[in-house]
């Protein structure tokens, strides 16, 4: 029975290319209020329907690192997926040293990218059988530059739908990581609120005070001196590849000597 060793350089290529890449990072969450309660015990929290041509968005402000949004979760009264006519998307307010606090009522924001594909999150939520989670990822990448402002939208098209009702926590407060924070402007909010017939977005949270649930996941964009490393490393592997095995298989394994 023969057994099998990657040749070395072939091996030293791939660890190059795997810690370059922070070993395959999983997504980081960079904010997050799914579990915030509601405001009494035993209370399922605030529910808002999203009204046609209507929508919320939270704040928040980026930190040194460039992130890729890998997904953005929210909970959502019932158990089925939005009805169609509900959008998601994160829009721009720019760089934090250049930024001007917008106006409190009708600003318009700066789309920046957009989620779809939603699905059920099985996770459970605190109110298993009434409320779920729907995740929706990126339709094309969306990259958030560091040291910057956005806010996440959920909304409805003008021709759509009541059907769509989405929970709001307590406070507006956000756990935060990955150099993150809830963005608060100078009174102190980080909710908004659209409305068509206003054309725009405005200050403030639709009930008042709660803070919109979502979970804001993230993958850290490696530094540019990680693809020097990692291309040294996929160099290594074509080396050895194309002078010692030219006519075999990308890494293949070879035998052990007996």
């Amino acid at each position: 029975m023969s057994s099998k060793l990657l040749n070395p350089l072939c091996l030293i290529g791939m660890l190059l290319i795997y810690f370059a890449d922070g070993g395959f990072a999983q997504p980081t969450i960079l904010l997050n209020n799914l579990n915030a309660p509601g405001p009494g015990q035993g209370a399922i929290g605030d529910i808002q329907t999203v009204l046609p041509g209507s929508g919320f968005a939270a704040g928040f402000e980026t930190g040194t690192m460039p992130y890729l949004v890998s997904s953005v979760t929210f909970e959502f009264i019932g158990t089925s997926l939005p009805a169609a006519g509900f959008g998601v998307d994160i829009y721009s307010g720019g760089p934090s040293d250049t930024f001007s606090p917008p106006p409190m009522n009708n600003w318009a924001f700066t789309p920046f990218g957009q989620l779809g594909n939603p699905a059920i999150d099985h996770q459970p939520t605190l109110w298993p059988g009434q409320t779920t989670y729907i995740t929706f990822t990126p339709t094309t990448p969306i990259i958030l530059a560091p040291s910057s402002f956005y806010w996440i939208g959920a909304s409805e098209a003008a021709d759509g739908n009541d059907d769509n009702g989405m929970l709001f926590a307590y406070s507006q407060n956000y756990d935060a990581s990955g150099g993150v924070q809830a963005f608060l402007n100078p009174s102190a909010f980080n909710q908004w609120t659209y409305n068509q017939d206003n054309n725009g977005w405005s200050l403030g949270s639709v009930d008042g005070f709660g803070g919109l649930k979502l979970e804001l996941a993230a993958t850290a964009v490696p530094e540019p001196g990680t693809f020097n490393v990692s291309t040294i490393g996929l160099l290594l592997i074509i080396s050895f590849w194309r002078t010692v095995w030219p006519d075999k298989i990308f890494c293949k394994a070879r035998p052990l000597a007996q």
